[in-house]
Protein backbone atom coordinates (compact mmCIF):
# COMPACT_ATOMS: atom_id res chain seq x y z
CA UNK A 1 0.00 0.00 0.00
CA UNK A 2 1.36 3.39 -1.01
CA UNK A 3 1.80 6.09 1.62
CA UNK A 4 0.99 8.79 -0.92
CA UNK A 5 -2.41 10.16 -1.87
CA UNK A 6 -3.84 9.24 -5.26
CA UNK A 7 -3.04 11.67 -8.07
CA UNK A 8 -5.87 14.09 -7.40
CA UNK A 9 -6.55 13.40 -3.70
CA UNK A 10 -10.21 12.92 -4.71
CA UNK A 11 -10.61 9.49 -3.11
CA UNK A 12 -9.23 10.73 0.20
CA UNK A 13 -11.28 13.95 0.08
CA UNK A 14 -14.46 11.97 -0.62
CA UNK A 15 -13.68 9.68 2.33
CA UNK A 16 -13.16 12.64 4.67
CA UNK A 17 -16.25 14.40 3.29
CA UNK A 18 -18.42 11.47 4.37
CA UNK A 19 -17.00 11.57 7.91
CA UNK A 20 -17.08 15.38 8.11
CA UNK A 21 -20.82 15.34 8.78
CA UNK A 22 -21.34 15.11 12.57
CA UNK A 23 -24.26 12.67 12.29
CA UNK A 24 -22.43 10.37 9.86
CA UNK A 25 -19.36 10.41 12.10
CA UNK A 26 -21.56 9.50 15.07
CA UNK A 27 -23.27 6.74 13.07
CA UNK A 28 -19.90 5.28 12.09
CA UNK A 29 -18.59 5.46 15.65
CA UNK A 30 -21.53 3.30 16.76
CA UNK A 31 -21.24 0.89 13.84
CA UNK A 32 -17.49 0.38 14.30
CA UNK A 33 -18.20 -0.99 17.79
CA UNK A 34 -21.08 -3.30 16.91
CA UNK A 35 -23.83 -4.07 14.46
CA UNK A 36 -27.05 -2.09 14.84
CA UNK A 37 -30.56 -2.27 13.43
CA UNK A 38 -32.11 0.94 12.10
CA UNK A 39 -34.50 1.53 15.04
CA UNK A 40 -31.79 1.13 17.65
CA UNK A 41 -29.33 3.27 15.71
CA UNK A 42 -31.92 6.02 15.14
CA UNK A 43 -32.52 6.29 18.89
CA UNK A 44 -28.78 6.35 19.67
CA UNK A 45 -27.91 9.09 17.17
CA UNK A 46 -31.08 11.13 17.64
CA UNK A 47 -32.40 10.98 14.08
CA UNK A 48 -35.70 10.04 12.53
CA UNK A 49 -35.64 6.81 10.55
CA UNK A 50 -35.97 8.71 7.28
CA UNK A 51 -33.06 11.06 8.07
CA UNK A 52 -30.96 8.12 9.26
CA UNK A 53 -31.79 6.21 6.10
CA UNK A 54 -30.38 9.04 3.96
CA UNK A 55 -27.12 9.02 5.93
CA UNK A 56 -26.89 5.22 5.81
CA UNK A 57 -27.40 5.26 2.04
CA UNK A 58 -24.56 7.76 1.58
CA UNK A 59 -22.24 5.78 3.82
CA UNK A 60 -23.13 2.53 2.09
CA UNK A 61 -22.70 4.02 -1.39
CA UNK A 62 -19.26 5.25 -0.30
CA UNK A 63 -18.33 1.75 0.82
CA UNK A 64 -17.87 2.79 4.44
CA UNK A 65 -20.62 0.61 5.93
CA UNK A 66 -22.35 -2.63 5.04
CA UNK A 67 -25.58 -4.31 6.04
CA UNK A 68 -27.04 -7.76 6.27
CA UNK A 69 -30.71 -8.51 5.96
CA UNK A 70 -32.48 -10.84 8.35
CA UNK A 71 -36.21 -11.24 7.68
CA UNK A 72 -37.53 -7.67 7.33
CA UNK A 73 -34.69 -6.11 9.35
CA UNK A 74 -31.40 -4.63 8.18
CA UNK A 75 -28.40 -4.74 10.46
CA UNK A 76 -25.65 -2.24 9.69
CA UNK A 77 -21.97 -2.43 10.59
CA UNK A 78 -18.69 -0.76 9.75
CA UNK A 79 -15.58 -2.84 9.15
CA UNK A 80 -13.77 -0.22 7.07
CA UNK A 81 -10.25 0.02 8.46
CA UNK A 82 -9.91 3.69 7.49
CA UNK A 83 -13.05 4.64 9.42
CA UNK A 84 -11.85 2.72 12.47
CA UNK A 85 -8.45 4.44 12.33
CA UNK A 86 -9.96 7.93 11.97
CA UNK A 87 -12.39 7.40 14.86
CA UNK A 88 -9.63 6.00 17.11
CA UNK A 89 -7.36 8.91 16.14
CA UNK A 90 -10.06 11.48 16.93
CA UNK A 91 -10.75 9.85 20.31
CA UNK A 92 -7.04 9.92 21.11
CA UNK A 93 -6.65 13.54 20.08
CA UNK A 94 -9.65 14.77 22.04
CA UNK A 95 -8.81 12.67 25.10
CA UNK A 96 -5.39 14.36 25.16
CA UNK A 97 -6.99 17.77 24.70
CA UNK A 98 -9.38 17.07 27.59
CA UNK A 99 -6.51 15.89 29.79
CA UNK A 100 -4.46 18.97 28.90
CA UNK A 101 -7.36 21.31 29.68
CA UNK A 102 -7.88 19.56 33.02
CA UNK A 103 -4.17 19.79 33.71
CA UNK A 104 -4.07 23.50 32.91
CA UNK A 105 -7.01 24.23 35.19
CA UNK A 106 -5.59 22.23 38.12
CA UNK A 107 -2.70 23.04 40.42
CA UNK A 108 -0.92 19.70 39.91
CA UNK A 109 0.08 19.54 36.28
CA UNK A 110 2.27 17.09 34.38
CA UNK A 111 5.01 18.99 32.53
CA UNK A 112 3.95 19.69 28.96
CA UNK A 113 7.15 18.13 27.60
CA UNK A 114 5.98 14.70 28.78
CA UNK A 115 2.68 14.89 26.92
CA UNK A 116 2.89 12.95 23.71
CA UNK A 117 6.59 12.15 24.09
CA UNK A 118 6.13 8.49 24.97
CA UNK A 119 5.88 6.55 21.75
CA UNK A 120 5.03 9.56 19.61
CA UNK A 121 5.10 8.87 15.89
CA UNK A 122 4.81 12.52 14.98
CA UNK A 123 7.60 13.76 12.74
CA UNK A 124 10.06 16.02 14.49
CA UNK A 125 10.65 19.47 13.01
CA UNK A 126 14.25 20.34 12.22
CA UNK A 127 15.80 22.67 14.77
CA UNK A 128 13.78 21.41 17.71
Amino acid sequence: MSSELDDSGKREADFLKQLANPKRLLICSHLVRHEEDVNSLARKVGLSQSALSQHLTRLQNSGLITFRKEAQFRYYSCHHRGVTLVIDLLKGIFNQVDELETCISSTSCVPLASIGSAGSNAPQTAGR
